[in-house]
């Protein structure tokens, strides 16, 4: 049975970030282009903290880890896929596939998550998938 009480403890970080009690540093912090001994040099990049990873260990723990799917296609019925106020009207298939989109973002674009993070997408799919509760 999907274990929702991990989640809402995480909305309600979301909730305090949202309402400036936390910092988007207790999420993550970037990492600038530096040199490297070879002389080669790094690309920015976030370094996520614990309530990020925890945050995603939570949506899996809810029945949402990331399974495989065309969740490219999915989102050209999309303007804006990351609308908070979109997700907030999904079903548990499309709360799954936008989980999936979001996820999978932050291995091709560095900073996806951040972005998500601050537009309030992740607080609202955190809600959505515990409105929507278990599907066991």
């Amino acid at each position: 049975m999907a274990d929702l009480d991990p989640l809402r403890i995480c909305i309600q970080d979301l909730i305090a970030l949202r309402e400036g009690k936390l910092s988007e540093d207790d999420y993550y912090e970037w990492q600038y282009p530096r040199q490297l001994e070879d002389g080669s040099w790094t690309s920015p990049y976030p370094d996520y903290h614990e309530p990020m990873e925890r945050l995603w260990t939570a949506f899996a723990e809810a029945g949402y880890p990331p399974e495989p799917a065309d969740y490219v296609a999915w989102m050209k019925d999309y303007p804006d896929p990351f609308d908070p106020a979109m997700i907030r009207t999904l079903d548990r298939s499309g709360l799954a596939m936008c989980l999936l989109a979001m996820h999978r973002g932050e291995r091709f674009c560095d900073g996806r998550w951040a972005g998500l993070l601050g537009k309030g997408a992740l607080l609202a799919a955190a809600e959505r998938a515990v409105e929507l509760g278990s599907s066991d």
